[in-house]
């Protein structure tokens, strides 16, 4: 996952979502977790494969098996935002239709 990867840079981080702001190129955004309590970063660590399992799922609009291993993520660590955030997402995008041009890239509202 993308802790594993990153973690020789000195920071511990996985992967969230990528972006376009002003209708410049889209950039990736991570979330940068080494400065969190010993505790979290442990259970994020665990946590790993399932949460880039709910990322890839949520990508590629496989909202019911996103919404499992989100679900997988916060029985063990209730408190992870990011997941319980994509968690509410896939569950939205379950009961209501996806945008047609859906690239998983998410344009912030001004």
């Amino acid at each position: 996952g993308s802790s594993k990867t990153l973690i020789s840079f000195g920071l511990i981080i996985r992967g969230q979502t990528t972006i376009i702001i002003e209708n410049r190129e889209a950039i990736s955004v991570f979330e940068i977790f080494d400065t969190d309590l010993n505790d979290a970063i442990e259970k994020k660590q665990k946590n790993q494969e399932e949460y880039d399992k709910g990322i890839f799922y949520y990508n590629t609009k496989n909202f019911q098996k996103a919404i499992l291993s989100f679900q997988q993520v916060l029985d063990s660590h209730p408190e992870d935002l990011i997941a319980s955030l994509y968690l509410k997402r896939a569950k939205y995008f379950q009961k209501n239709e996806s945008p047609p041009d859906w690239e998983f890239i998410e344009v912030p509202e001004e």
